[in-house]
């Protein structure tokens, strides 16, 4: 098995994989990110990330069909998720938690101390969802996204 690759049971009886993001997995990127995110990233967004020597980018597959992905940059010891997503069949079983700790993994096997992360701060369910994960508001940042101002969340890795 390649070393990027982690097998966990979830989802029901499917088992899902977290993997290093492909190119050929794109045109399921951003379709999972349309339904998920109201400025979404584009194909070129995405193919962008696959040369950048700091971006950590995983997806999650069940079978064949890409069920979730997450991307984050690396700077100095500092791991900043950009984009976290799953599709709407596959909410509420796991995968978003899967994905959130095999990132936080990866960037703990690159001796970073902290991630961080914005986001919207009318979005309820995903500040519950980083809260259980172990992060805490660190900060806010009015008026960053143009109706909405985001909530800085952080996560002490060391």
């Amino acid at each position: 098995m390649p070393k990027n690759t982690e097998i966990v049971p979830s989802a029901g009886s499917r088992s899902l994989q977290v993997r290093a993001m492909k190119a050929q997995d794109i045109s399921a990127l951003v379709e999972i990110d349309a339904e998920s995110n109201p400025t979404c990233w584009t194909a070129e967004s995405f193919e962008r990330e696959l040369s950048l020597p700091h971006s950590v980018s995983l997806v999650s597959a069940a079978g064949s069909a890409i069920v979730g992905f997450a991307v984050g940059w690396i700077v100095t010891d500092t791991l900043q998720i950009l984009q976290l997503a799953v599709t709407p069949a596959f909410r509420r079983l796991g995968v978003g938690k899967m994905l959130v700790q095999t990132i936080l993994d990866r960037a703990q096997q690159q001796n970073c101390a902290k991630a961080q992360l914005e986001l919207r701060s009318r979005n309820d369910a995903a500040l519950k969802f980083y809260q259980q994960s172990g992060f805490y508001k660190s900060g806010l940042r009015k008026n960053f996204y143009p109706d909405d101002d985001a909530v800085l969340m952080e996560i002490k890795l060391k």
